[in-house]
């Protein structure tokens, strides 16, 4: 009796134990996954072929629309009633939610601007701050090709460039203040195409 409720119990353990282990695999396996994607993600982005209404299907809407024109030129539109412009941002923060636009080069971003030139992307830039920023200082430091100049007073600035594939350029900036690899500002990763290839 007492080796029939024993083998009886070794098999209730055996099953919890595999039962543990698949809901374990099940929950673990697509989170990596998941994570690995999230690290090259921002490498997908397509300059100069990305249109806003693919990028607001990609993303949603972004929270803000920055302009950027010649004051001349904003003051005629005003004249005349026009307010079109050609080069602006879609602005997404981290108030919006966990999108996979935030996670940029340096790990999840406080906000990120994609630059809309002629109704296409031209660059994408990532603002790392507040809670982002430590993380992402750990990060660039860690980073294998995104490699920081530190410059001495009276320089003030961190600076990392990254060519991350064939026909793509990256710059890294923090203000430093002159005193070697830490940020005491917001990081300011910029994306774009590679205009000296």
């Amino acid at each position: 009796m007492i080796h029939g409720t024993h083998e009886n119990f070794t098999r209730l353990i055996g099953c919890f134990l595999c039962l543990f282990l698949g809901v374990t695999l099940a929950v673990i396996l697509p989170v990596l996954r998941c994570n690995a994607a999230d690290n090259t993600y921002w490498q997908m982005l397509s300059f100069e072929k990305s249109t806003p209404n693919g990028l607001v299907l990609m993303f949603g809407p972004p929270a803000l629309i920055k302009t950027e024109e010649r004051y001349s030129e904003w003051k005629k539109n005003q004249a005349t009633g026009c307010g079109q412009t050609s080069i602006y941002a879609m602005n997404y923060t981290n108030y919006t939610g966990d999108l996979n636009i935030l996670k940029g080069p340096l790990g999840k971003a406080s906000e990120v601007d994609l630059w809309i030139d002629k109704g296409k992307l031209s660059a994408v830039e990532w603002i790392y701050d507040g809670n982002q920023l430590e993380p992402a200082v750990s990060q660039w430091l860690n980073h294998q090709s995104l490699t920081p100049v530190v410059t001495k007073k009276p320089g003030v600035v961190m600076v990392g460039t990254w060519k991350p594939k064939n026909g793509r350029f990256l710059a890294a900036t923090c203000f430093n203040g002159g005193e070697g690899p830490i940020c005491k500002g917001p990081i300011t990763v910029y994306y774009s195409a590679d205009t000296e290839k």
